[in-house]
């Protein structure tokens, strides 16, 4: 598998499981850390600023539209966060941050929306890859 890129729908597929998977396929591993990363923490910001309640489809189904561009953390999400109360209002240093955490966990799965998408257009190769530069910068000036 040196030197070819793997197909377009497993580096889907990946970024959509984890993030920075599809980048990890294409053995950009730098890039795949860092999208790991920032949509990882985001996501997990706006989970404890809810207080673990923010990823529902039953109380949050517009939210839940966004969330599943994320799908692997959103379904462990939703997994291990059924038994949260409904009533229960997150309140950190006496903000109400619920709204804040369902905001922050939609903002991490956009983005991983637009990190699959990147990964994607390298693999159908719509994106020039690390072994295919620009032509732009390979081509040569004409002189005047």
């Amino acid at each position: 598998m040196t030197g070819k890129r793997p197909a377009p729908a497993p580096v889907l597929l990946a970024g959509w499981l984890v993030p920075g998977g599809g980048h990890f396929l294409l053995r950009r591993k730098p890039q795949a850390v860092v999208f790991f990363l920032a949509v990882t923490l985001t996501y997990l910001a706006g989970m404890a600023l809810a207080d673990f309640g923010n990823v529902s489809l039953e109380r949050h189904s517009y939210y839940f539209l966004a969330h599943i561009f994320n799908g692997g953390e959103t379904l462990l999400a939703w997994l291990f966060t059924q038994g949260v109360l409904e009533d229960h209002v997150p309140t950190h240093f006496g903000i109400h941050t619920g709204e804040i955490g369902i905001l922050f966990t939609a903002v991490a799965s956009l983005l991983n929306l637009i990190v699959m998408m990147d990964a994607y257009g390298i693999a159908a190769g719509l994106k020039p890859g690390p072994e295919a530069p620009e032509e732009s910068a390979t081509a040569e000036v004409p002189a005047p």
